[in-house]
């Protein structure tokens, strides 16, 4: 597969890049829809309404992640950026390793985004839906989208890391941030306990405070920030 996607050519390249975006775009709206209308029992008493403002910042979104690709391109064909195929077991290790990164990552972030002046101008718009719907992941400041794109660059230009490996994290991502708002949370009380779930997550933005890890709650724990359903503080 790595061989195929270096023989493609920039528009080539930018073209599925665009598709792939797309469709994630649409498959987020169309799961979270299903879910919230067919499951049984959700976190979210009402999915928020959409509006036209909400509809135009999540297709800005959308068309930022499409062009933070462009540099990532570039850089990957001047060789700064090094991606190559792994045995499974390097594999794996490059992929729990770009997730550690990323998970303490955004906690670090993510808690910063919230001090004051931060939370207001950079942050604030994702916490607009308390009950959120399929749109909600998208609603975000273009900055934030940046911010991320930017962190992920600078990781992979450290060394060289599995082409499977990331392709892998950037789908497990995208999905994770699709079932993180999409209202269903996991019965499961050990897997729970580690993961960030949409329970836990709904908690954050609905008390605007604590929960700020994206796909665990580890960092939380560490840091007596974990806040449970039932709006304690839990311990370590």
């Amino acid at each position: 597969m790595l061989n195929w996607f270096e023989n493609l050519s920039f528009l080539q390249f930018l073209a599925i890049l665009s598709a792939a975006n797309v469709l994630m775009y649409l498959c987020s709206w169309g799961t979270v829809f299903l879910i919230q209308r067919f499951a049984t029992q959700t976190l979210n008493q009402h999915a928020a309404r959409v509006t036209a403002n909400d509809y135009w910042l999540s297709i800005a979104i959308v068309v930022i992640n499409i062009l933070v690709g462009i540099p990532g391109w570039w850089l990957w064909k001047q060789g700064i950026i090094s991606l190559v195929e792994k045995p499974i077991l390097s594999t794996v290790l490059d992929l729990v390793l770009i997730f550690l990164y990323f998970d303490f990552s955004m906690y670090v972030l993510h808690r910063l985004m919230h001090i004051g002046w931060l939370y207001r101008y950079f942050h604030s718009r994702h916490h607009d839906h308390v009950d959120v719907n399929g749109i909600s992941l998208y609603l975000m400041n273009p900055l934030e989208a940046l911010g991320f794109a930017g962190f992920l660059i600078l990781f992979l230009a450290i060394r060289p890391y599995s082409f499977h490996a990331l392709m892998i994290y950037l789908f497990i991502n995208w999905l994770y941030g699709t079932m993180g708002h999409s209202g269903i949370t996991i019965r499961n009380q050990v897997l729970a306990w580690c993961v960030g779930d949409t329970e836990f997550h709904h908690v954050h933005h609905s008390q605007l405070v604590g929960n700020y890890g994206f796909y665990s709650g580890l960092w939380d724990r560490i840091f007596r920030t974990h806040v449970s359903s039932d709006s304690r503080h839990d311990s370590v």
